[in-house]
């Protein structure tokens, strides 16, 4: 059996708040996207941008709060 107060810690709330948060802004980027492609506009990657600046400033600002090291260097992915 599963104890319920072990699953329910600081840590586990705060993953399941920032996963919620994360599925509204892919939820928003699919509506809009289908809105503007209903309209004759087609611009995904522009349309996506706004997320991944949203998601650059969240979870960057954890990482700085917490002042933790990245694992990987950023340059690494970069093409």
């Amino acid at each position: 059996m599963v104890n319920l107060n072990k699953l329910c810690t600081k840590n586990t709330l705060i993953g399941l708040g920032l996963g919620q948060f994360l599925s509204l802004l892919i939820t928003s980027t699919g509506f809009s996207s289908s809105e503007l492609a209903r309209k004759g506009i087609n611009a995904p990657t522009s349309q996506s941008l706004a997320n991944y600046v949203l998601l650059a400033i969240v979870y960057g600002s954890i990482l700085i709060y917490r002042q933790k090291k990245l694992k990987v260097r950023f340059y690494y992915f970069c093409p």
